[in-house]
């Protein structure tokens, strides 16, 4: 069961406030089952209840072969772009130009030039209080 001042399912939202003005469930930290929790995309600005609503970095690359790195702001919100080589070892290290990056409700690129080596890349929202790894 869930209660008006409850976190019912652990996810850092309260029961009420997620079927009201959310429209997530309750009862499961991640309503739309897509690998965010809801209290992860109620701070990421997408929709918990939406699979197809989730803040990713998208990897292109531009016609002269640097590495695009774009990702979706909400004005009010800074962000910052990370990348390290393996996962599970080493240091995410943040990218040179992309740090606490003020968002403005569009979507924000970056250029990086390779140099022969392959990254993986993290966006982070930052939150004067806590950084937020959707």
């Amino acid at each position: 069961t869930w209660g008006l001042d409850r976190d019912s399912d652990g996810d850092g939202l309260v029961d009420l406030d997620e079927a009201k003005f959310y429209g997530s469930y309750p009862l499961l930290a991640d309503s739309d089952r897509d690998g965010a929790s809801d209290a992860h995309e109620i701070a990421a600005g997408t929709q918990p209840a939406n699979p197809g609503s989730i803040f990713a970095v998208k990897i292109d690359t531009d016609e002269d072969g640097k590495t695009k790195l774009s990702i979706p702001t909400l004005t009010g919100l800074e962000y910052t772009l990370q990348r390290r080589a393996a996962l599970g070892q080493d240091r995410w290290e943040t990218l040179p130009g992309f740090e606490n990056v003020p968002g403005d409700g569009r979507v924000q690129s970056f250029l990086e030039t390779p140099d022969g080596r392959n990254f993986f890349y993290r966006g982070v929202i930052v939150n004067r209080l806590n950084a937020v790894n959707p």
